[in-house]
């Protein structure tokens, strides 16, 4: 009567247990640098708004990589919002490599607020939290620390 590795791991998970225990508590993580993790926390944990618009120049190679990697996980691959992850490509690429909040509003194209961002990077923060207190994998932490500090800086930095 004791829980697996990825039960405990799922314990430690506030939402989206199940697919995020697929990703993060098994192998599959591995297939994917630090962007694309940024990216798959980025799509499980994005809320649609109505009429929200992404632009997605450039994004096709990246999505069929990350794709194909997904597909090693059936239920993954079955689970993960296709539409959100073609869609949030640019903009969690652009904000990963340093680009200034301003310029994410062309991305969005007027349709979010800058407080829909800020809520978005906010959100996949406390996420990544999540799977750092959930995992003793020490090569998941240092990659998901490594997102934290890519994604948490500028406006979306909380400091008390």
């Amino acid at each position: 009567n004791y829980l697996t590795e990825k039960g405990l791991f799922a314990c430690n998970i506030y939402s989206n247990e199940l697919l995020i225990t697929e990703i993060f508590a098994t192998d599959l993580y591995k297939n994917f640098d630090e962007l694309e993790l940024a990216i798959i926390l980025a799509t499980i944990v994005y809320e649609p708004r109505r009429n929200d618009y992404f632009k997605m120049r450039g994004v096709k190679n990246q999505y069929r990589n990350i794709l194909s990697k997904l597909s090693d996980n059936m239920f993954v691959f079955k689970e993960i919002d296709k539409k959100n992850l073609k869609r949030l490509i640019m903009l969690i690429t652009n904000w990963f490599h340093q680009c200034d909040f301003l310029d994410l509003i062309e991305i969005t194209n007027d349709t979010l607020d800058e407080g829909d961002l800020i809520r978005l990077f906010r959100q996949m923060i406390d996420m990544a939290r999540q799977i750092i207190r959930a995992s003793k994998d020490t090569d998941l932490n240092e990659k998901i620390i490594d997102v934290i500090r890519r994604i948490d800086r500028d406006v979306v930095k909380v400091e008390f």
